[in-house]
């Protein structure tokens, strides 16, 4: 991954926070932003992008590697550490999100949040794929961020 990262490209509103969550990197956009570009550089249909995400996320449950390229990878750091997220499609910096281990960086499980919006772009894949239906990375900005969280009607429970 060179420099070339949208994320230094782009104003403040790139992945950032919102109206519905505070935390500066929303992970179901850094998941849906991969999906659109695996989808538009791999001309595949509506079935290959679901198959991408349950094969993340069945990875992510078992601890194991996951790579797709113009995607996302996945690697698990040492003893129950966390995880490290890669944008294979050049948009953001990779994640390192620490699992309860640190819970000096946040209370709350980052991993876990990062499980939790995998699994709300699963279950409202059909509204996200037909918003990206045509699109590309391209289509990405503000007003393209704010479409798609009211079309795909993604929830924000806080989890205590």
């Amino acid at each position: 991954m060179g420099r070339n990262l949208r994320i230094l490209r782009e104003e403040d509103w790139f992945l950032g926070k919102d109206d519905h969550q505070n935390y500066s990197i929303n992970y179901r956009y850094v998941i849906c932003y991969a999906l659109l570009s695996f989808l538009s550089k791999n001309d595949y249909g509506k079935g290959a992008g679901r198959r991408k995400l349950e094969k993340l996320q069945e990875k992510i449950l078992a601890g194991d590697h996951f790579m797709e390229r113009d995607f996302l990878e996945v690697f698990f750091l040492e003893g129950d550490g966390g995880l490290v997220v890669v944008d294979q499609s050049e948009g953001i910096f990779p994640l390192i999100l620490y699992s309860n281990i640190r819970t000096d960086v946040d209370k709350r499980e980052r991993v876990f949040a990062f499980e939790k919006s995998l699994e709300d772009v699963i279950k409202n894949y059909d509204a996200v794929f037909e918003y990206f239906e045509g699109e590309t990375v391209d289509s990405w900005n503000e007003n393209f961020q704010k479409g798609l969280h009211e079309r795909a009607g993604f929830s924000y429970e806080t989890v205590s």
